[in-house]
């Protein structure tokens, strides 16, 4: 009946991970829900860049519950470098995954290309948004007050009129 209904839904992601999630949850088949993914990001192609970041995320949170760490880590990295380079919901997701796995100096670092990279586009809501993430990492996860002050400034040099960052000082 699912293999059916793929024919006539083939263009809905939702529905799609619905379907990996009953095979992995009912019948336990996880070298299956594994080959579903794959043949769906293939079918996908490069130019539903939303779509297959979502599906991306969700292949890597299917492995890191295989704790397939290593395999997860790889889907991310894949996926803030090459297929969606500066994607915001890519890197908070990459960062949330580095989180789970306590590792602070790689969140750290994922943070700060991800500010630079809104710097040099100059795109303001993602230097706002970015900020503010990062500067509360550095002051309430590693401690690093001064630099999580420094983030603040330099993101309202870059953006002189954002009132949420005035009001984050």
């Amino acid at each position: 009946l699912y293999e059916r209904a793929l024919l006539s839904l083939d263009s809905d992601l939702q529905f799609w991970l619905l379907y990996v999630n009953f095979i992995q949850r009912s019948l336990r088949d996880v070298t299956l829900a594994r080959a579903k993914f794959e043949n769906r990001k293939s079918s996908i192609g490069a130019y539903n860049t939303s779509d297959l970041v979502e599906l991306t995320i969700e292949n890597a949170m299917f492995e890191e519950e295989q704790s397939n760490i290593q395999k997860a880590r790889n889907l991310y990295e894949n996926l803030v470098t090459e297929v969606a380079p500066g994607h915001i919901k890519s890197v908070l997701a990459f960062v949330a995954f580095e989180r789970r796995q306590n590792n602070n100096e790689k969140v750290k670092d994922l943070f700060y290309k991800a500010f630079q990279g809104a710097l040099s586009r100059k795109d303001g809501k993602s230097i706002t948004f970015i900020s503010l993430q990062y500067s509360r990492f550095l002051a309430f996860k590693s401690n690093d007050v001064q630099r999580a002050c420094d983030i603040l400034d330099q993101a309202s040099l870059a953006i002189k009129d954002s009132k949420v960052l005035y009001l984050s000082q």
